[in-house]
């Protein structure tokens, strides 16, 4: 334990040192003159009562205080003759202490136990204490081996096992000036059984001490504080350190690993600065350069030259890159040619994009670009077989549309050679088998009166037959081809075969026909009556629907039908079968083929509320103009509907 001592003053602190058998104390200073009047009085005290002092002290220290004894009146000459004052230099002392620096116990408890045994001896007061002025640590701590200071003073500490003395230390404040020298001043203290503050502390009065000693807690308290956070900086440094190493040894793996990709790359890679200057470039881009440009020195690009794909010349100063360099908007995909050493030009497509530091400022720029010589030669291959390919697609689809229109031209002849044939057969059915059967009739009658009673049954049902095959001869004629449609024209045969269609089939049907219509092409109504008969019967067999309508309406350039029903609807693929012109089973195409060959327009409208075939015909002028004029010569006559 440390004794700090209130003191009063130096003689106060002499004589009460002076009592203690063998004290170790240490003495703190920051005024030369103020020691060397303390230890004036220390030393004097002992040597006027007779005992024996030893200083181990510096020059200027000793000289000091042989003049202050002397003006004490004290005969150190005397003193030093008897063995009783016994003035060594420090320095000296130590060198045979430490050698090397470094305190060796034995030879200090040589050195020292033997001047402490002659000082004993030279005593005039036997068995007496020795007292003992030491410097050699302050020597030590000055020198700045403040651990050899400490473990000298231990020596000091198991010296006096063995023998009796009253040790002073003494230690100028300034050594501790520095608050990395704390822990050094407690340990020097904690080897010492008293603490003598320096003499700005004795000096003051009772008061002014407390006020003192509560500064000194306050800065120790602050001290400590600053310690403790002075501790978790090291600490957070020490971390600091430690991930500063990781991160440094991550970012060398890093380096390490960019420098293998960007050496290995496919595509040619090359960086620059913010004014241009090439900093780095990889083996591809070494390669397709056909030279390696001087980093830090050659400026925008390796090659010899710049090219457009259209063979303009484009210097390197109106590269994209210095756009890049000057916006730090990205250029993509741009197409150029860089021209080798040996004249030879390369297609490249070249990307370019800013390096920005943290503060987003533009730094420098990476252009990435690749040889597409390859894929040019692919393309022109490419573009080669596509004109040939174009060629011969022409070709066939001008050889398909002939065959089309050759088999259109086909199909509507072999359809008009039908329509033709039938109106042959109505015609035939008609005028012969018609005639005959109306003959045979005739004759039947006038047999009537000829038969036996018996043989009437069997006449009239003969002549009920051969009725009903006058009227079956004559419908069948009428469907091949009804008269009236070469004799009257659309509207009549319409208005016929669909009075025919509603008592056959059941089904209520409502035909509109425009207000006297009058004639149109023989071609049209033919077809229009065919399509008619054709959407009529389709009602029947598939729609399922209760009623139909239909409706012709003429415009000035067209005709209009429409044929409606309210039945269950078409399929959509049965439609797509009949509009790519295969057989929908439904004579769909049939009827498409007859209005493509007029030039027409055939369409299918259907739902799951019915479906409607819609038929537009175009008209020339000259077959409107006669349609015209037949209507306001018929004025007086009402218009035809037909509800069945």
């Amino acid at each position: 334990m440390i004794a700090v001592l209130p003191i009063r003053g130096m003689d106060t602190i002499t004589q009460m040192y002076k009592n203690r058998h063998s004290g170790h104390v240490v003495q703190f200073y920051t005024d030369h003159d103020a020691l060397l009047d303390s230890l004036s009085r220390f030393i004097g005290s002992a040597l006027e009562a007779g005992e024996a002092f030893f200083v181990l002290g510096t020059g200027d220290h000793r000289e000091g205080l042989a003049q202050r004894l002397k003006t004490r009146g004290i005969d150190t000459a005397t003193a030093i003759q008897q063995g009783r004052f016994v003035p060594l230099d420090a320095a000296a002392i130590l060198s045979e202490v430490a050698p090397n620096g470094t305190p060796d116990l034995a030879r200090f408890a040589e050195v020292i136990g033997q001047i402490l045994t002659q000082a004993q001896r030279a005593a005039a007061v036997k068995e007496s204490r020795i007292a003992v002025f030491g410097e050699m640590v302050n020597v030590l701590l000055m020198a700045g081996n403040t651990v050899a200071a400490i473990q000298l003073e231990q020596f000091w500490n198991h010296l006096a096992v063995t023998h009796s003395f009253s040790l002073r230390c003494a230690y100028p404040m300034e050594g501790f000036e520095r608050a990395g020298d704390r822990d050094a001043f407690v340990g020097v203290c904690a080897e010492h059984t008293g603490v003598i503050p320096a003499e700005s502390y004795t000096e003051m009065n009772e008061e002014d001490r407390l006020r003192r000693i509560a500064y000194l807690q306050q800065q120790a308290q602050a001290l400590e504080a600053e310690v403790t956070q002075s501790q978790k900086v090291k600490e957070e440094l020490q971390r600091s350190h430690v991930e500063l190493q990781q991160t440094s040894s991550a970012l060398r793996e890093s380096e390490e690993r960019y420098r293998v990709l960007f050496c290995s790359l496919p595509v040619a890679v090359f960086v620059c600065d913010r004014n241009a200057v090439i900093q780095d470039y990889n083996q591809r881009a070494l390669e397709l350069w056909g030279r390696a440009p001087q980093c830090g020195v050659e400026r925008h690009c390796g090659s010899v030259k710049l090219w457009l794909p259209n063979g303009v010349f484009l210097p390197h100063t109106q590269s994209p890159m210095v756009e890049v360099l000057r916006t730090g908007v990205p250029a993509k995909n741009v197409e150029v040619f860089i021209e080798r050493p040996d004249g030879s030009r390369l297609p490249v497509i070249a990307n370019f994009a800013a390096l920005k530091n943290t503060q987003r400022e533009i730094i420098g720029a990476v252009t990435a670009f690749e040889d597409i010589t390859e894929r040019k030669r692919a393309e022109q291959a490419l573009c080669e077989s596509e004109v040939r390919l174009r060629t011969a697609n022409e070709g066939l689809e001008s050889l398909v549309q002939r065959r089309t229109s050759a088999l259109q031209r086909l199909s509507a002849k072999l359809m008009r050679l039908k329509d033709e044939e039938h109106r042959k057969i109505a015609r035939n059915l008609h005028d012969s088998l018609g005639q005959y059967l109306a003959s045979v009739k005739m004759n039947l009658d006038l047999l009537t009166a000829h038969v036996p009673s018996d043989g009437t049954a069997l006449l009239s049902d003969a002549q009920d037959s051969l009725e009903k095959c006058i009227i079956e001869t004559r419908t069948i004629s009428h469907l091949l081809h009804p008269p009236l449609l070469d004799e009257a024209g659309f509207a009549s045969a319409a208005r016929w075969f669909v009075e025919s269609f509603a008592k056959r089939s059941g089904i209520e049907s409502r035909l509109d026909l425009p207000e006297r219509l009058g004639r149109l092409p023989e071609r049209i109504e033919v077809d229009l009556f065919r399509i008619l008969q054709e959407s009529l019967t389709n009602v029947h067999r598939h729609s399922g629907t209760s009623s139909v309508e239909i409706q012709l309406k003429v415009s000035e350039n067209q005709v209009l039908l429409k044929v409606r029903d309210f039945g269950r609807g078409m399929p959509a693929e049965l439609i797509q079968v009949g509009a790519n012109g295969r057989n929908g089973g439904v004579g769909l195409s049939g009827m498409r083929e007859r209005i493509t060959d007029l030039g027409g327009n055939f369409e299918v409208q259907s739902d799951s509320h019915g479906t409607a075939i819609v038929v537009a015909v175009p008209l020339r002028k000259g077959h409107h103009d006669a349609i015209h004029e037949e209507v306001n010569s018929h004025a007086d006559v009402p218009p035809f509907v037909v509800p069945i």
